[in-house]
């Protein structure tokens, strides 16, 4: 038993000092102004370390693990306690539908696409489109932990999608300001959070926005977040089952029903606001331990031809998303 703690603890620990290191990096004033979140930076150093963490042997990689996978699925079970049901209808039917429409669009297109025109292996094309489509790297983790994808599918999947999502939380307040966008100031809201990638990117974006169009940015990116669960749902019944040749058996994602379980104890009035607080930094601390785990064993030989093609991607739907974002407020909101 002492043979097998030992490694087990190692791998942890290992974890536990990228996040450290995340941490302290995100409070730089230069990451700051990026909005790069913990989460963020510690897959950026866990993939710098994986070439020395791969000719070590890859030591405590049982603990590592445990952190890629068991931990991550914690830390997004306690993400639900991100969102309350009461904030949800500050932006009506018409957020919502938007919403909707633009998680199933993208997710459908970006998956078709990927495969279908870019030649991307259907794994990877439905990463990028569920971080695209839903709320960045964490509905990357969620789907990579229903897939079990290999790690430099998921690390570049992640890559891909923050890349795009710092292009628009720049580009937005700046067409914003030019009038470049003929939206009133809600409807900015309700188009930032519909088409940003990441929730930090939604905060970042909207700052200059009035406080209405603020609140109805998150809430339209909470929405999206929401949604990730009955997308995990339909895809472990209709895509991701076992790939044992004639099995049948689905893997059910059972912490994305405990998601929206969080979801609804969180929206109850006598729910603490100090117990919200805590899970809020649980979930991120165990989401970045997972991201640095991630990084540590991504196998970069395996990005050769994958690189362009997943920027490819992540460029059509970016663009879908400004653009076909922009008609989608215009029309509904």
């Amino acid at each position: 038993m002492k043979l097998s703690i030992r490694p087990f603890v190692l791998g942890i620990a290992l974890c536990t000092l990228i996040g450290i290191v995340a941490f302290g990096l995100a409070k730089i004033p230069f990451f700051l102004s990026l909005h790069l979140s913990p989460l963020i930076l510690s897959v950026l150093v866990g993939m710098a370390l994986a070439p020395w963490y791969k000719k070590s042997g890859q030591i405590g990689i049982v603990g590592v693990l445990w952190c890629g996978k068991r931990l991550l699925r914690l830390g997004i079970v306690l993400f639900g306690f991100q969102v309350t049901l009461q904030s949800l209808l500050g932006v009506g039917v018409e957020g919502f539908l938007i919403a909707l429409l633009v998680v199933a669009g993208i997710f459908t297109l970006g998956s078709y696409l990927g495969v279908k025109l870019l030649g991307l292996d259907r794994e990877t094309s439905m990463l990028i489109a569920c971080g695209s489509a839903v709320c960045g790297a964490a509905a990357i983790l969620a789907l990579e932990s229903l897939s079990k994808t290999p790690a430099h599918k998921t690390a570049i999947a992640v890559g891909v999608v923050v890349l795009f999502g710092l292009l628009s939380m720049f580009l937005y307040p700046l067409v914003y300001e030019a009038g470049f966008i003929p939206l009133s100031p809600l409807q900015e809201g309700i188009y930032t959070g519909a088409t940003l990638h990441e929730v930090a990117n939604v905060i970042g974006a909207s700052a200059n926005l009035p406080k209405e169009a603020q609140e109805a940015a998150v809430i339209v990116k909470m929405i999206r977040v929401i949604l990730l669960v009955p997308l995990l749902l339909l895809l472990s019944f209709t895509i991701l089952k076992h790939r044992e040749r004639g099995s049948n058996e689905v893997a059910i994602p059972w912490f994305a029903l405990l998601f929206l379980g969080a979801i609804l104890l969180g929206s109850l009035s006598f729910f603490p606001s100090w117990l919200r607080s805590l899970l809020q930094s649980g979930s991120l601390f165990s989401l970045t331990l997972a991201m640095g785990a991630l990084g540590l064993v991504s196998d970069f030989s395996k990005l050769q031809g994958v690189g362009a093609k997943a920027l490819a991607l992540g460029a059509i739907l970016w663009g879908v998303l400004l653009f076909g974002g922009l008609g989608l407020v215009k029309l509904l909101a």
